[in-house]
């Protein structure tokens, strides 16, 4: 069985995200969910799952599960770093529901065809899921999935998303993208983009993203 970098690195750790009190955690390749009160719960048993998300009310999960034995033939990448092929997953906390959001090869606009897909975080309304998919050799592609009715909408490329969760721009993300000079050279910044892919402001480098959930989030 093989993962992907990130599912490597929980291998042989819990990886544990949290909403107030609540944790999920990621072990064997299944997804494990704490309440605020009780004993810890087994959610799923497939052996190929990583990177949950908690919803803002504490109702669901998202979650990557790879394709057992199943490379990864769409993504570029994958050639000279070989990943299997996954999708994006959704359950209940109380372990019901279970079900596939994403599946692998899924269009979703100008990217085309979706592989390698990663790091999903809910939006504060619970309704919608960001992650973030293979595209180019370079940079990655960003992505929004309606839970309602599960319809695909490419955002724009970058190779990671951020949701802004509260403060004046709230549903909005910060998006890294690979860009470059004009004279040469390329450059990594993060950039504020509503959800149509449109960019509202540049944010910068590391430091400055730290300046913005300063300034505009944990207000």
């Amino acid at each position: 069985m093989r993962h992907s970098f990130f599912s490597f690195l929980c291998a042989g750790l819990i990886c544990s995200f949290a909403v107030s009190a609540q944790t999920v955690s990621v072990r064997s390749g299944n997804i494990f969910f704490k309440p605020d009160t009780g004993a810890e719960r087994q959610l799923t048993h497939s052996g190929y799952d990583s990177e949950p998300a908690l919803s803002a009310d504490g109702k669901w999960i998202a979650f990557v599960r790879e394709i057992s034995g199943k490379p990864d033939k769409i993504n570029p990448a994958a050639i000279a770093s070989p990943e299997y092929a996954n999708e994006l997953w959704r359950v209940a906390t109380n372990g019901k529901s279970a079900n596939r959001l994403v599946s692998y090869g899924a269009f979703s606009g100008k990217s085309g065809a979706i592989s390698a897909i990663h790091h999903p975080q809910f939006f504060p309304d619970n309704r919608r899921i960001v992650f973030t998919a293979a595209w180019a050799v370079v940079e990655g592609s960003v992505h929004i999935v309606d839970l309602q009715t599960k319809k695909l909408q490419f955002v724009s490329a970058g190779n990671s998303a951020e949701v802004v969760t509260a403060g004046r721009y709230k549903n909005h993300l910060v998006v890294q993208r690979h860009k470059y000079f004009l004279p040469g050279g390329s450059y990594d910044w993060y950039w504020l983009l509503d959800l149509n892919g449109k960019e509202i402001d540049a944010i910068g480098e590391e430091d400055n993203l730290k300046l913005f959930r300063e300034m505009w989030i944990d207000e």
